[in-house]
């Protein structure tokens, strides 16, 4: 219990520098107080990772002051920039008339009384995210891919203080994803040297952490969702707001798979509001969504391949639905966070020749063929099938099918047809992944489509939440 505790104020002292961050640069003051937290626990993970990547190619011996340094040297900074005497007696700065969209949830947060199903949504999503940390701490990491793609990286990685060169490289372990970004063995392997020795419980409450800031960001960003009605429309309810929030919260395949320590909580807690910010950009909303959004998605990147994918996705999205002149410049811009942030393992990759084994040069030479592409009909199948397992989705793929349907092709605002033109590209560019694969197509999406959808998520139910507020406006 101690060194769970000890890896939970772990996960603060990584947000704090952060928090502070998102504090000094919103200058427009559009961001609310928790939004800020879940970001920062987020952003500051994220950068910690970062830098920890940076330090193991480097060639440099890990080391706990080491991988803080960076945060606290910025953390003392940014105090000195937010000093009472510039920012009033506070330290912080006014929050902006009405709080701006983005801190709704605070801005008027004395003029609201719960009621009892407002309470009642409060307790299930509460009660959520306490089961799946009670799961986390419950059994050590137990799963395949948890443990033999993830999990034995981070371990090596703490053992060594360094990267497990030899071990990506081994013939043996090749089976593995060796080619894997760092962001969850880095992870996990802070969580160790923090607590000062390995421990799979510990190292797995990673992974409900992750879901605590998607749920937190979810939330917040519903609240933007009020600024962006037309003639002044009424803005969205915070039952409702809850209501969407439960809603994601409570999908089985979301909560059930934060206790097996894969990824892929990781790419929906930062891919999928990636996605989710620069929709909310698109729509209206103040410059740093953008930012904050590039900084997700390049994140994202480093969680799986698969968030390579949603990267160009979300750039895709961004140069189509972006207008005027300064759009090649949004671009370019977002383009060079992805690529700082990412560049490095990839690079890192090329130099130690990890491939992975689905997507590389030999399998795109041998692509292109009839075969290939009759496997177009299996590929729908299985993505229908999956897509209708309530036991696993509830019916939320069913409802978003019915707004992709009543959106396409139709004049309205943008929310809710970005969203579903994001989640469209998304499974393309998965279904082009099993085009090309070298395995029995059958197999390998019934191994893994379950888990390729779940960063698509939060886009899903954000995408019912907005459909619901434009037509009701």
């Amino acid at each position: 219990m101690i060194e769970d505790v000890v890896t939970l104020a772990a996960f603060g002292l990584a947000a704090v520098p952060a928090c502070l961050a998102l504090v000094a640069f919103d200058g427009e003051a559009a961001l609310g107080r928790i939004e800020k937290v879940g970001l920062g626990f987020l952003l500051g993970l994220g950068g910690l990772t970062w830098w920890m990547t940076i330090v193991v190619l480097s060639g440099s011996r890990l080391s706990l002051p080491l991988v803080l340094a960076p945060g606290l040297a910025g953390t003392v900074i940014l105090v000195a920039r937010l000093h009472p005497r510039r920012h009033g007696p506070t330290g912080l700065r006014p929050m902006a008339a009405g709080g701006g969209a983005g801190s709704g949830m605070t801005a008027h947060a004395t003029a609201w009384h719960a009621g009892a199903i407002d309470r009642l949504l409060i307790a299930g999503i509460a009660l959520t995210i306490g089961w799946a940390f009670f799961l986390s701490i419950l059994t050590p990491l137990e799963a395949y891919d948890a443990v033999a793609i993830w999990g034995l990286k981070a371990k090596a990685i703490y053992l060594e203080r360094g990267l497990p060169i030899g071990l990506l490289q081994d013939r043996v372990f090749a089976g593995n994803r060796p080619d894997y970004p760092l962001l969850v063995p880095l992870a996990e392997s802070y969580v160790a040297m923090a607590v000062g020795r390995w421990n799979d419980i510990a190292v797995k409450l990673v992974f409900p952490s992750l879901l605590t800031g998607l749920v937190i960001l979810f939330h917040a960003a519903l609240g933007r969702l009020e600024a962006v009605g037309p003639d002044g429309a009424a803005p969205i309810s915070r039952r409702r707001r809850l209501l969407f929030t439960f809603l994601l919260a409570s999908i089985p395949a979301l909560s059930d798979q934060v206790p097996d320590g894969y990824a892929d909580i990781a790419v929906a807690a930062t891919s999928g509001l990636g996605t989710i910010y620069l929709v909310l950009w698109l729509r209206g909303g103040p410059s740093i969504l953008l930012a904050i959004s590039a900084l997700l998605t390049g994140l994202g990147a480093t969680a799986k391949n698969e968030g390579m994918l949603l990267a160009l996705v979300n750039l895709t999205l961004l140069l189509l639905a972006a207008r005027g002149r300064r759009r090649p410049r949004f671009a370019a811009g977002y383009l060079a966070v992805i690529l700082a942030i990412a560049a490095p393992w990839c690079l890192a990759r090329l130099r130690l020749g990890l491939s992975n084994d689905v997507v590389n040069a030999a399998v795109l030479a041998a692509a292109p063929s009839g075969k290939n592409l009759a496997r177009l009909g299996t590929i729908l199948y299985e993505f229908l099938q999956e897509a209708c397992k309530t036991k696993s989705w509830n019916i939320v793929w069913p409802l978003f099918a019915a707004v992709a349907a009543l959106r396409i092709g139709r004049p309205g605002p943008k929310g809710s047809r970005i969203l579903v033109a994001a989640a469209g590209l998304t499974l393309l560019g998965y279904a082009a992944i099993y085009v090309v694969t070298p395995y029995d197509v059958v197999w390998h999406l019934r191994r893994s489509v379950d888990r390729l959808f779940l960063p698509l998520l939060p886009v899903v139910v954000f995408a019912l939440a907005a459909f619901h507020e434009e037509e009701r406006q």
